[in-house]
């Protein structure tokens, strides 16, 4: 007998594809600051000084103008004393003298006699120069240079992806029936009668 119908089935094809899970980190830029103060140097000095005041060893061997006016003011002032002391006591002496006594003779004695008395040696200047003396001073302050650091370290975010899998159906199944043999008629045409004859 021959076949009269040929089936022809289809499968479904389809396509799969697999992501594999991964961990995604995601992380934000850190961040450093750098604060910069300048370090100082400080120094503070003061020499050394010295003060001297010759004023009265001048004065002891050749006295200034100021002086040298009331030191001959004040012997002027006692001689003028002893002057009028010393005429004073003549006059007394020509008074109280007798007719007997030559007392211009005693008196031009005392005026030309010589002095008594001791002697001294003596140097100059009488007195040094009044000396005054300061330390010299040295003060150093040094101060460092300064460096503050800042850091922000960013806290990352962590995310877990899970694993996809995705089918993608390239073809749908189907059965494809096909008819291959003659048509057949009812009631048969006469070609058909005549044929199984």
């Amino acid at each position: 007998m021959q076949q009269l119908i040929n089936i022809q089935m289809i499968p479904l094809k389809y396509e799969m594809s697999i992501t594999p899970s991964r961990i995604q980190r995601n992380s934000k830029v850190s961040q450093l600051q750098i604060e910069h103060t300048p370090g100082s140097l400080t120094i503070q000095a003061r020499p050394a000084r010295l003060q001297l005041n010759s004023q009265e060893a001048r004065n002891s061997v050749c006295p200034s103008l100021s002086l040298s006016i009331r030191q001959n003011a004040a012997k002027g002032a006692e001689c003028v004393g002893q002057s009028v002391q010393k005429s004073a006591k003549e006059g007394t002496m020509m008074a109280n003298a007798t007719p007997s006594q030559n007392i211009l003779k005693t008196i031009i004695d005392s005026c030309v006699s010589f002095p008594v008395g001791d002697f001294n040696l003596d140097f100059i200047p009488k007195t040094g120069p009044d000396i005054q003396y300061q330390e010299p001073s040295l003060d150093i302050q040094y101060q460092m240079d300064r460096m503050n650091f800042d850091v922000r370290v960013s806290g990352g975010d962590i995310e877990y992806i899970p694993s996809s899998v995705d089918f993608t159906i390239t073809q749908w199944p189907d059965v494809l029936i096909e008819y291959i043999g003659q048509p057949m008629y009812v009631p048969p045409r006469d070609d058909q009668f005549s044929a199984r004859a």
